[in-house]
């Protein structure tokens, strides 16, 4: 299954808790996790994925740049804007788990591309 965790950057302490903890069920099972190259949530996830050496992971990044990058997995590089990334990043999944504070742009049009 691949697996998106997407969040906001600005999450509070609980909700990177909650994201740490969902990458490690998704690593136990062997999925394969999509996430972008922002803070926070992102961060968190690549973090667990490279602390593991976990190489079933693939970090978003746009603008032909990365900001955040896994040691094992694949870095994906999109064309365009973050919106446009967060599209990609939808479409490549078959779930998604939205860890969102209300708040994140990336985070609301990520969660609406997997579920339209």
């Amino acid at each position: 299954m691949n697996l998106l965790i997407s969040g906001s950057r600005d999450a509070s302490k609980r909700m990177l808790e909650l994201a740490r903890g969902i990458a490690l069920i998704a690593i136990a099972h062997k999925w394969m996790i999509v996430v972008g190259d922002a803070e926070g949530v992102d961060e968190i996830v690549i973090n667990m994925c490279n602390r593991f050496e976990y190489a079933r992971i693939r970090v978003f990044g746009a603008y032909g740049r990365m900001r955040r990058k896994t040691k094992h997995g694949v870095n994906v590089i999109t064309n365009g804007t973050y919106p446009q990334r967060d599209e990609a990043m939808a479409i490549s999944c078959k779930a998604c788990i939205g860890i969102w504070n209300g708040v994140s742009r990336g985070t609301m049009i990520t969660v609406n591309a997997v579920t339209a």
